[in-house]
């Protein structure tokens, strides 16, 4: 099949007004869509900062509070475990403690014994 090869805009005016009504639409459509995936990415990027300064208020307050109740010498109850005073002597260990014990390798049984 033969094309023509594509030269100016039309001579017809109907034609030309048509492809002018069509080049607005298009040009309009696609500053919409654009705005309203700017709006989406820009929302995103506000709900993601937000929570990320949440989330650093929230550990910068565990730690404050840490911290004075280690200058008061009191332990802190929701303080980072890095920053807890261990347990004193007598008490039952906390989650996180660490255990120690000994154990002793034994010989292999066989069936027989």
């Amino acid at each position: 099949m033969h094309r023509p090869p594509l030269q100016g805009p039309p001579a017809n005016p109907i034609m030309r007004l048509l492809m002018l009504v069509g080049g607005i639409i298009m040009l309009a459509a696609s500053l919409f869509v654009g705005a309203i995936m700017f709006l989406v990415i820009l929302g995103l990027a506000i709900i993601m900062s937000a929570l990320f300064m949440l989330r650093v208020w929230w550990i910068r307050r565990r730690l404050m509070r840490a911290w004075q109740a280690q200058q008061q010498g009191q332990p802190a109850d929701d303080a980072p475990p890095f920053t807890r005073r261990p347990p004193p002597g007598g008490q039952a260990p906390r989650r996180g403690s660490i255990i120690e014990g000994e154990y002793e390798i034994e010989r292999e049984r066989t069936r027989e014994e």
